[in-house]
């Protein structure tokens, strides 16, 4: 009987798995349109790949953060989770799993684990016996979920990054999505407004906002336009990449980067122009102010 049940052994089960595979499609194609089916299959695909390795599970974080933001489920299931939420919690999943199942033995900490714990065990309480005070909204439910992966997920990250090659590892697909991010950015600032507004609305199916889309300064359309990306504002993706170019920008002068020196300088190139771009001083300010910081770090006898 279990043999009959194994899809890798026995054509029934095969036969039956594909089917409801094919009618789970039709209906997402039917209702959501090809590009929610597209999701849909992707997202299927880095299950898949997350429960097999955690690493490429984080990969799949920093890539939804830096390129799909927004991104959400193109069908309702009570709840509207985005990308987001299901990539931290399929890493946080297999993570658990990994403890649970006795692959993983121990559990590296660092000084702000134990408050994070408290805060977690704290939140979850309160929630629980605040829920006498207001509805319990799908809304709700999603916002607390949300702050509870987040916090979560950085227990998982110091617990994993315990050597210098994870670490390495993570800031280089880091550095790569970010520049990603900014070419983006770019090839949509150069598009004429009309082309690039198209193809951001397309992007209605997952969740992202439509109408006119596009950004300038002091939002008068006779003034310069304001790169956006896929992060939609431009104070958003100024934010990303700070902190992306104060990781980024060290890179140049480090004895051993992380990349050779021709990718490294495009790396920061594409960050700093999208930076520019976006027109935010914010940004600007801040990326100066983590250079500084590095800086002084690096090089104490400036102060």
């Amino acid at each position: 009987m279990q043999q009959r049940l194994n899809p890798t052994r026995s054509p029934l089960a095969l036969g039956v798995l594909c089917g409801l595979t094919a009618v789970l499609g039709g209906i997402i194609l039917a209702f959501g349109g090809p590009l929610a089916g597209l999701a849909v299959l992707l997202a299927g695909i880095a299950a898949i790949i997350v429960l097999r390795d955690i690493e490429i599970g984080f990969w799949s974080v920093i890539g939804v953060v830096c390129l799909l933001p927004f991104a959400t489920l193109p069908f309702d299931i009570g709840l509207t989770p985005t990308f987001l939420d299901l990539a931290l919690g399929a890493v946080i999943g297999v993570w658990v799993l990994a403890l649970v199942t006795g692959r993983q033995r121990t559990i590296i900490t660092a000084p702000i684990t134990l408050p994070l714990v408290a805060f977690i065990v704290v939140a979850i309480f309160a929630f629980i016996f605040g829920l006498n005070n207001g509805p319990l909204t799908p809304t709700l439910i999603r916002k607390f979920a949300e702050i509870i992966l987040s916090v979560s997920f950085v227990l998982v990250i110091v617990d994993y990054c315990s050597d210098w090659q994870r670490l390495e590892r993570l800031v280089q697909v880091l550095l790569l999505a970010g520049a990603t991010a900014s070419a983006i950015a770019i090839v949509f600032w150069l598009l004429p407004d009309d082309l690039t507004n198209a193809i951001l609305n397309a992007l209605t199916r997952i969740g992202y906002p439509g109408g006119w889309v596009i950004r300038y300064i002091e939002e008068n359309p006779a003034l310069a336009e304001r790169a956006i990306g896929t992060s939609i504002d431009p104070n958003v993706l100024g934010g990303l990449l700070l902190m992306i170019g104060s990781l980024a920008g060290p890179q140049v002068v480090a004895k051993r980067p992380l990349f050779p020196r021709w990718l490294t300088y495009l790396i920061v190139t594409l960050i700093f122009v999208a930076l520019i771009l976006t027109f935010s001083r914010g940004a600007m300010l801040g990326l100066a102010a983590g250079l500084g910081f590095v800086a002084l770090i690096r090089y104490r006898r400036l102060i």
